[in-house]
């Protein structure tokens, strides 16, 4: 008799589990399911009461088309852009930094290579260098600090290679116009 009860105990209890509430559903909803179409008319009013967004402005040099990844690769020193500061003295450059800002709105640059060229005062490179910079935003501004470089009166940057998922496709790749020595 204990044998037959078991069974019989498990299966009320299964049933029971599945029912769930039933006598909340007897309209065929739920609570959950009503809050939830609530949620989306109401958030639907909200959107619809605000007024268009504008588009963004071209840039000026623009004639209206956005730039594909070629040219933004080609280019990357006009979207991904480098600044050296330094203070330069009769014993060479200290406190250097260079500022890297990306001025693209929709891409995120997760490695880029800076080299940045040490040039005496005739213009010849003293000593050339490579930074690496990673996880740029749009609009973010990275700093690398330089150290202090004896006999340099100036400092030039430029972007060699980046890594981004939405112009790479996550590839390290050359970008932008690459400089020899003496040039």
């Amino acid at each position: 008799m204990k044998m037959f009860k078991l069974p019989v105990i498990v299966l009320v209890i299964v049933v029971l589990a599945s029912c769930n509430g039933a006598e909340n559903k007897a309209d065929g909803a739920t609570n959950e399911t009503t809050i939830n179409k609530e949620e989306k008319s109401g958030s639907e009013n909200i959107q619809q009461d605000l007024p268009p967004v504008p588009a963004a402005a071209a840039p000026e040099d623009s004639i209206g088309a956005s730039p594909d990844n070629n040219e933004i690769l080609a280019r990357i020193d006009q979207y991904l852009v480098s600044k050296p500061e330094f203070q330069a003295n009769g014993s060479g450059i200290s406190n250097a930094v260079v500022t890297v800002k990306n001025t693209l709105t929709g891409t995120t640059f997760q490695k880029a290579i800076v080299e940045v060229n040490a040039l005496s005062a005739d213009g010849k490179i003293i000593r050339n260098d490579f930074y690496t910079i990673q996880n740029i935003e749009p609009g973010d501004l990275e700093t690398i600090k330089i150290p202090a470089i004896p006999k340099a009166a100036s400092l030039t940057s430029h972007v060699v290679k980046i890594k981004s998922n939405e112009l790479t496709n996550g590839e390290m790749v050359l970008a932008g116009t690459h400089f020899g020595q003496g040039q």
